[in-house]
């Protein structure tokens, strides 16, 4: 069953490589006074998978909506801790975690506009996305954890069949 006219059925795959740094002082004054220095830096992959209805209410505007899924994995988190503590005297550790066989999962409710450029043979569409995270990955890596709300904007280029 075809879908109605001006009504359609939008799949992406969006890569995001994830880079995050944070860093930490505590000052410790209990028992053994002194300072505790860390901080990390964490890195993996992100794709989100957005299955999206289209409308298009007049010609080449469109509007969208559904669900994006988004998968990480491939995470990898680095973490440097130096103590200078008054008893228990100086350290330095380096720790590297890596995740590379755990994937996570999330999902937003999408939101979009965009509208269709024709050039020659070429179709233009930028459009602009409002993604509200609803099911965030729930683990350790807080850093890697979607935040609440994204906009992005985006364009995609559909090559052949002109009108």
């Amino acid at each position: 069953m075809p879908l109605p006219r001006r009504l359609g059925i939008e799949v992406d795959a969006l890569y995001r490589r994830l880079d995050f740094d944070w860093f930490n002082v505590s000052y410790i004054t209990a028992n053994d006074g002194g300072v505790v220095y860390q901080w990390s830096s964490t890195t993996g992959n992100r794709i989100d998978l957005p299955l999206l209805l289209r409308w298009s209410p007049i010609h080449r505007f469109y509007i969208v909506a559904g669900p994006a899924p988004s998968i990480q994995f491939g995470l990898a988190e680095h973490l440097h801790t130096i103590q200078d503590l008054v008893i228990a005297g100086y350290s330095n550790t380096y720790a590297t975690t890596s995740d590379q066989s755990v994937q996570r999962f999330a999902m937003a409710l999408t939101f979009g506009a965009g509208f269709e450029a024709h050039i020659g043979r070429v179709r233009v569409k930028p459009e602009v996305r409002y993604s509200h995270w609803v099911f965030p990955i729930a683990d350790s890596y807080v850093f890697l954890r979607p935040t609440s709300n994204d906009v992005e904007f985006l364009v995609g280029f559909e090559f052949g069949g002109g009108r």
